[in-house]
């Protein structure tokens, strides 16, 4: 790419033009526009990791924690060490208890 591009350009491209340019993006030029806003923030250094969640409402869940690779990345719950997709994880929870890292299921 010729010229690098602001956070505030960015931000104001169409979503169809972010999403045809940021495969083609270095590696620096991603870490530079990644915007870490939709991240829970109980979740940020257990990527890979398996939890125990207490919900707002009081539900018990255990997952693995993945996290999307876009420019807005969300953290993700994820059901076994085999799941390429799952369910976007909650901005907040009661309790975050690390289990273990996900490196296989027992």
């Amino acid at each position: 790419m010729g010229r690098k591009i602001t956070r505030g350009a960015w931000r104001r491209l169409p979503p169809a033009a972010r999403d045809w340019l940021w495969p083609r993006l270095s590696p620096t030029d991603k870490a530079r526009l990644r915007d870490a806003a939709d991240l829970s923030m109980q979740l940020i250094g257990l990527e890979g990791w398996r939890v125990e969640v207490i919900t707002l409402d009081g539900q018990t869940r255990r997952f693995n924690v993945g996290i999307t690779d876009d420019w807005m990345p969300q953290h993700l719950e994820l059901s076994n060490t085999r799941s390429k997709t799952g369910a976007l994880a909650e901005r907040k929870y009661l309790r975050v208890t690390p289990l273990r890292p996900a490196t296989g299921e027992k």
